[in-house]
């Protein structure tokens, strides 16, 4: 979960910067793959163990 929200914040705070061209475009992959293995991890855990 907390990967989930540190991606997610990542990718909203350096969304502005990249669009105004300060920042190149690969800013946004760092904080994009802590969000795409955060939700993999979710649902890896679900899966493992199912709760009812």
């Amino acid at each position: 979960m907390f990967l989930c929200v540190l991606g997610a914040l990542g990718l909203l705070l350096s969304w502005v910067p990249v669009r105004r061209g300060v920042l190149g475009r690969w800013w946004l992959l760092p904080p994009a793959a802590f969000l795409v293995f955060g939700v993999a991890r979710l649902v890896h855990v679900q899966y493992a163990y199912p709760v009812a």
